[in-house]
């Protein structure tokens, strides 16, 4: 049940070498509305925050500016489509072609939850929705729990506490949008445990509900 999501990265990667995104290097610039104008012929909308590309993979182009920031493919999907930044956790900057459409949370309906540990490397603690002995449907009615606690605004919202050891990312991820995760940071407590949603800047605690999953919180 455990997977590691760096290895899911890596084999896109991979797959990125044979695909759309083995193309000359792109320049684009930014212009008064934030979108990015590039030279081959899109114009891209930055996706909101609080979502993460599901990988990075080969280079694309880059931002024309004193940063020279680059640009890459996300996964093996098309570039004139999709784009990232370097991968910097939610400092990513993540790029979609101009008319698609990004759904909010509460239009997202995510069908499985990586709850990862994240560093230098990104593992996945436990996938929930991904249940093969008969808690699929315990599964999915935790991921859909946490959305609806985010959502709903007679849940009191908590203090982000200041400091602990362990804080992981919850990263939603929707067979609709498979170029995207929506991703809350996850923080265990002895007081609680909260998530953190970065877009409504909401802070929740969701007490036990995820803390049969972690154990000693071991990555592979």
């Amino acid at each position: 049940m455990r997977r590691t999501v760096s290895l899911i990265l890596a084999l896109s990667i991979l797959v990125c070498l044979f695909s759309s995104c083995s193309a000359p290097m792109v320049k684009a610039e930014k212009n008064e509305e934030g979108q990015l104008v590039a030279d081959n012929g899109v114009t891209y909308n930055r996706v909101p925050i609080g979502y993460q590309p599901v990988s990075q993979g080969e280079e694309y182009g880059v931002i024309k500016g004193v940063l020279e920031e680059k640009l890459y493919c996300v996964g093996s999907f098309d570039p004139k489509e999709w784009l990232t930044t370097e991968s910097a956790g939610m400092a990513t900057g993540v790029y979609c072609k101009e008319g698609i459409e990004i759904p909010a949370l509460s239009e997202l309906e995510p069908d499985l939850c990586y709850i990862c540990q994240v560093g230098e490397n990104v593992f996945s603690v436990y996938t929930l929705g991904d249940a093969d002995n008969g808690a699929l449907d315990k599964e999915k009615g935790k991921i859909e729990k946490i959305v609806e606690m985010l959502l709903d605004e007679s849940v009191e919202a908590e203090m982000w506490p200041r400091y602990s050891d362990e804080t992981y990312s919850l990263m939603f991820y929707s067979e609709n949008w498979p170029t995207l995760y929506y991703c809350v940071d996850y923080m265990r407590e002895s007081g609680g445990n909260y998530v953190y949603d970065y877009a409504s800047k909401k802070c929740i605690n969701v007490g036990d509900l995820l803390e049969e999953y972690f154990g000693d919180a071991e990555t592979e």
